[in-house]
């Protein structure tokens, strides 16, 4: 199997999976989509860290991965690292 066909592979199901998470996220209330859930996080909090977890893979791809700005974003809450930068 090429890289080509493997990365396009792993974009396809990328893609996939969070069209499915998204489907399912908007049919939820306000009050489900922040409710804690056992592992302590909440489908709100899940969106966000995807959501910063593919900026972060789509700047390392550009090649302006930085590691200060990965240990800056981690010591910060899922709302500051997405609206702040």
């Amino acid at each position: 199997m090429s890289i080509k066909t493997y990365l396009e592979g792993l974009y396809n199901y990328n893609y996939w999976a969070n069209h499915r998470y998204l489907k399912t996220a908007e049919s939820l209330t306000e009050e489900q989509f922040h409710r804690k859930q056992d592992n302590g996080g909440s489908v709100h909090g899940t969106l966000l860290h995807m959501m910063s977890t593919e900026t972060i893979w789509w700047k390392r791809w550009q090649g302006e991965y930085r590691n200060d700005l990965v240990e800056t974003l981690a010591g910060r809450s899922a709302e500051e690292r997405i609206f702040t930068g």
